[in-house]
C-alpha cells in the first residue's frame, strides 16, 4: 500500500514529509473532534440554537477575520516585490490602499 501511495503522491517518498503529513492529518482529526464535542456539549446543556451559533462564531470567527487581513497584507508585499524585481518605472506602483475597499469588508 505504501508503494502505491508513493507512486500516486511522489512527495510521500520523503520520510520527513510523510511524518509531517500524517501528523497533520491526526492533528486535524483531533481539532474537529474537539469542536464537535464542544458544540454537542453546549447544545446538550442549553438546548439553545443561539448559543450554539455563538460558539461557532467564537470558534471559527477569528480565523475567518484574520485570514482576510493576512491575505491583504501578503498581496501587498507580493506586489511590492514584483514591482521592485521588474523595475517597472513606466507603470504606477500598486499601493496597499487599493486593497482596502468598502465592499471587501
Amino acid at each position: 500500500m505504501l508503494a502505491r501511495l508513493k507512486e500516486t503522491y511522489p512527495a510521500l517518498s520523503q520520510r520527513n514529509f510523510r511524518y509531517f503529513w500524517f501528523g497533520q492529518c491526526i492533528s486535524l482529526i483531533g481539532t474537529w473532534m474537539q469542536a464537535t464535542a464542544q458544540q454537542w456539549l453546549v447544545y446538550t446543556l442549553t438546548k439553545s440554537a443561539l448559543l450554539l451559533g455563538l460558539l461557532g462564531v467564537a470558534q471559527f470567527g477569528p480565523v475567518m477575520f484574520l485570514s482576510q487581513i493576512v491575505a491583504a497584507f501578503g498581496q501587498c508585499l507580493h506586489s511590492i516585490r514584483v514591482t521592485n524585481s521588474r523595475r517597472a518605472h513606466s507603470q504606477p506602483p500598486f499601493s496597499c490602499r487599493d486593497i482596502y475597499n468598502y465592499w471587501l469588508l
